[in-house]
């Protein structure tokens, strides 16, 4: 019989004592911290220590996970008017608003009940002027902590989400893997390449759990199948176990490789994307999908290499009974429902969108026709999609559209929160000139060469990765690194783009992602198979993204330049 496990039913947390230290952890190097930071050092006042004590307090909470994380991702609504960091009352370096023309400019310095201000004018400029103050007006201080919570990148997301849920709901996922593992033929390496493109391209667009959720039943299929075939033949069980093995660690694995080639694809590209254009850098839906869909592409195949030909190797003799179980699996779909129909061409027509948008706004016959068109983004346009998706009907008879509220609510909305709680958090830090004072101490980081900074973050970031949530990794390491690139005088792209892309790239533990949890309990694989071929990917991320982001960054992304 062949070595397998049992499935397994242990739903206990991992390290439960961890939760409880950090839960301790939390508010006491918060303490520690702004007990710790010079009162009177340059750019360092109260709120700025304050900031800075927050932001250990939620990357301890967020890294032990010692309440939900999406909790902690609110505490900045909570604590910054709490603590004074956001105040009703205006200072200096404050944004206030005119009330009878709406246009905003910095204090520069208060008398009394005037204030002088510097308002920034189209051609770059600063003028000054002295306003009153009951003429002027500010946001309050929970307007402030909240704001970020609504920033566009956060509608993107959800506008991805939705029109993902309505792939789901009418199964097109499925059909479009299915189709691609019977293209691929049933020879042990071709049918692991197969699961693994299928899982990679389906989670381009969907969750890594959903996709790895929806992967999982079919691979099972096919490795009891395998199982079956050693025992009715008495043939060599080590074949089969390798298939089993290697099917199961490339759906994981693909799926959070395939995630990072589009920027709805994982949350931590979400929020990278947020952050970066809360820092004034404007990066297009079709702009990371030809700088990071190559890099997948790259990954995906060493990562398949990998696995059968060096950790479990595989022949390439047809699978006996994997072709039935596939072509089952096919005429189960039946034909093509008018749903999938309709959610295929909304999901076709924003796609192509997304990739032509930045041409499209470019079209002076259409400007000149529709003037706002220049103002329209990727968030709209995925929010317009999932708009059409509600009011496009399947059956008017039985009132049945291609998505409704029951299907659109199951989205991760805690994630929607991770977001807004690392954006709050990153405004926090610079509106208080804490992000200024970080990058003015990592000068001593300049002796080091680029490349090696690139390897040692990437190689952090993902050993963090490994025992923390991509997205908690990612909203807790971001903001900081954005301030060690200015302090370093380097792109901070070159620190942003390695940190985003190797937030995913946990695959060495089974708590390390959803994926890697999922198929670890279906009871075919050991822990010891997930370490060996979890390390291994590992280290070809350490070498691979600082590579890419030198190389091809350059060309895609105007890296470096």
């Amino acid at each position: 019989m062949p070595d397998t496990l049992p499935p397994s039913t242990d739903t206990s947390v991992p390290w439960p004592w961890i939760p409880r230290v950090g839960l301790l952890a939390g508010p006491v190097a918060a303490l520690l911290v702004y007990s710790l930071l010079p009162s009177g050092a340059a750019g360092l006042d109260h709120p700025s220590r304050a900031t800075a004590a927050v932001g250990i307090w939620m990357a301890i909470w967020w890294m032990t996970e010692a309440i939900a994380i999406e909790a902690t991702s609110l505490l900045p609504i909570i604590l910054l008017p709490l603590l004074g960091i956001y105040t009703d009352k205006i200072r200096v370096g404050d944004e206030v608003t005119v009330k009878s023309t709406g246009a905003v400019a910095q204090v520069l310095s208060i008398e009394k009940e005037t204030l002088r201000l510097a308002f920034a004018i189209p051609d770059g400029d600063l003028v000054e002027r002295t306003l009153p103050r009951k003429q002027l007006s500010k946001e309050s201080a929970v307007q402030r902590a909240a704001t970020p919570y609504a920033d566009r990148s956060i509608f993107l997301f959800m506008g991805g989400f939705m029109i993902a849920t309505a792939l789901e709901r009418w199964g097109l996922h499925r059909r479009v893997a299915m189709l691609v593992l019977l293209s691929v033929g049933t020879a042990p390496r071709r049918l692991v390449a197969g699961f693994m493109l299928a899982t990679a391209g389906i989670s381009l667009w969907i969750s890594n759990t959903a996709t790895t959720v929806m992967m999982l039943p079919i691979a099972l299929s096919v490795i009891q199948v395998s199982l079956a075939s050693v025992t009715l033949t008495k043939s060599d069980s080590s074949t089969s176990s390798a298939l089993g093995k290697c099917l199961l660690l490339g759906v994981a694995y693909a799926a959070s490789i395939g995630g990072v080639g589009t920027l709805v694809g994982t949350p931590p590209n979400v929020f990278f994307a947020g952050f970066v254009r809360e820092k004034g850098i404007e990066l297009g839906f079709a702009q990371w999908m030809l700088f990071a869909c190559p890099f997948a592409m790259v990954y995906l195949a060493i990562g398949w290499a990998t696995l059968v030909y060096w950790l479990f190797p595989l022949g390439n003799q047809s699978t006996s009974g994997s072709k039935q179980v596939l072509e089952e699996e096919w005429r189960k779909l039946g034909p093509m429902s008018r749903g999938e129909w309709q959610v295929l061409t909304v999901f076709l027509v924003i796609s192509l969108l997304w990739i032509t948008r930045e041409q499209i706004v470019k079209w002076q016959l259409l400007v000149d026709w529709v003037p706002s068109i220049q103002s329209l983004d990727d968030a709209w346009i995925a929010m317009a999609g999932a708009v059409v998706l509600f009011l496009w009907p399947v059956n008017l008879a039985s009132w049945e559209f291609t998505l409704d509220w029951r299907t659109a609510s199951k989205l991760p909305w805690g994630v929607l929160l991770l977001f807004g709680g690392g954006l709050s958090l990153a405004v926090a830090m610079n509106d208080t000139g804490l992000a200024n004072w970080i990058g003015q101490q990592v000068t001593v980081l300049r002796v080091l060469p680029t490349w090696l900074l690139m390897v040692v973050l990437v190689a952090a970031v993902i050993l963090f990765s490994e025992l923390a949530s991509n997205i908690a990794t990612a909203t807790a390491v971001l903001p900081l690194l954005y301030q060690v690139a200015i302090g370093l005088e380097i792109d901070p792209m070159l620190l942003l783009v390695p940190a985003a892309l190797a937030a995913s790239c946990g695959f060495m533990l089974p708590v390390a992602t959803p994926p890697n949890a999922i198929v670890f309990g279906s009871g075919h694989l050991k822990v010891s198979d997930m370490v060996r071929a979890g390390l291994v990917l590992d280290l070809v991320a350490v070498a691979l993204i600082p590579l890419f982001t030198f190389w091809w960054g350059k060309w895609t992304l105007g890296i470096g330049q």
